[in-house]
């Protein structure tokens, strides 16, 4: 159950819309539970093989995919980096579009982390995966093998703190990298089953970026005009994006979401493509998920009559199908949001004209918080907002 505050004035159910990355304040357990846990379930089973291709469907726009989604991410964070596509306006996608959605998740800055960035974590977790089997085969000299190895299984994050004077593996490496560098990259393209130059491209890239000083603003700014400056083609750029999605799999599990996708209901043609090129992007990644979220109109007419019958059966590999809910999380929504005026609310909603979906249910609430007494309104407002 929500926990209240005191707000005196404001409706609980004035916000009805929410935006993937931004966690709701109020949410009802039990609302989309079961699509919660067959989602979970897909994503985290035989999770060391390739990621799977998910279709997250609702019958109509308002059921809580997004708020879903969010759920989700929150439960998988530390084995997950969730990757939000956003082709709203019906647009195409190419490797340039992911790669700088990519790389844009990726050098946010985390909670106090003193101005290190997820891709900070991420370089170090990568390098530390190639120094590994370099340091077991005696190739990189340890006076103590043992805990050298230890350290770099369990402790990558610390091990490869380029910014602390006690990181002795990470100061070694420093000094070293210009011998170090391209035995790494022979290991990581082993294990990612790709070409050495663009693996190299980016273990040069990623070490100069985690060993650069965390205070120099233009860390970011650096490494995208690094990646992205000068003329490009889209085979390169779908090279670099591979081989750095490929990298990622070795230390974590990167999911694509494409969300909001209203907008191909008026241009089934990019729908096409798009659909085609993230099929072509996931075959190439091998830990790389895909997310579909997609309201069952959109699907049906956006998707379905211009693609092949084998691209279909490959996007949903795994369909999780949103279902209205019943009275009784009706119920527990209503009073996550008005606490103990929820009963007040719930008497004057008909629950048996329709479908019960959760946007529809918050609109419905906030009509009827509206048209309360101004003598009730007044002392009702002492919970959070939010909707699934």
């Amino acid at each position: 159950m929500a926990n209240q505050t005191a707000t005196p004035t404001s409706n609980p159910f004035d916000h009805a819309f929410e935006m993937l990355g931004k966690m709701p304040e109020v949410t009802t357990e039990n609302v989309n539970s079961e699509a919660l846990e067959l989602l979970t379930h897909a994503l985290t089973t035989r999770a060391a093989e390739r990621g799977r291709m998910i279709l997250l469907r609702s019958p109509r726009a308002g059921f809580g995919k997004t708020h879903l989604l969010m759920r989700l991410h929150q439960r998988v964070a530390h084995t997950h980096e969730f990757i939000p596509l956003e082709p709203s306006k019906g647009r195409y996608l190419d490797a340039q579009s992911v790669l700088d959605a990519v790389l844009r998740r990726f050098s946010r800055v985390l909670p106090a982390g003193g101005g290190l960035t997820v891709l900070d974590l991420l370089a170090r977790r990568i390098l530390a995966a190639g120094l590994e089997p370099l340091v077991k085969s005696g190739e990189v000299p340890s006076q103590d093998r043992d805990s050298a190895l230890q350290a770099l299984q369990t402790r990558p994050v610390e091990t490869f703190d380029f910014h602390n004077e006690d990181a002795v593996t990470a100061r070694w490496a420093m000094t070293n990298f210009s011998l170090l560098g391209p035995r790494l990259t022979a290991e990581l393209a082993e294990r990612t089953h790709a070409g050495y130059r663009p693996v190299a491209w980016w273990v040069e890239l990623l070490f100069r970026y985690s060993s650069a000083a965390i205070d120099q603003t233009s860390r970011n700014s650096s490494l995208f005009e690094t990646v992205f400056g000068g003329d490009q083609v889209e085979t390169d750029m779908h090279e670099k994006l591979v081989t750095l999605l490929n990298l990622t799999g070795l230390v974590t599990s990167p999911v694509l979401i494409l969300d909001e996708v209203e907008g191909f209901s008026s241009n089934p043609e990019a729908a096409l493509q798009v659909a085609t090129f993230l099929n072509a992007l996931h075959q190439s990644c091998n830990k790389l998920a895909l997310i579909i979220s997609v309201n069952g109109d959109v699907w049906e007419t956006a998707f379905l009559p211009r693609i092949p019958c084998g691209l279909k059966d490959r996007l949903s590999d795994i369909v999780v199908d949103l279902k209205p809910i019943d009275r009784e999380t009706a119920v527990e929504m209503l009073r996550d949001r008005a606490g103990e005026h929820a009963e007040a609310i719930t008497e004057k909603i008909d629950f048996d004209t329709g479908v019960v979906y959760a946007r529809g249910l918050v609109r419905e609430a906030a009509s009827v918080w509206e048209g309360l007494a101004p003598s009730s309104s007044g002392s009702m407002g002492d919970d959070q907002q939010g909707m699934q």
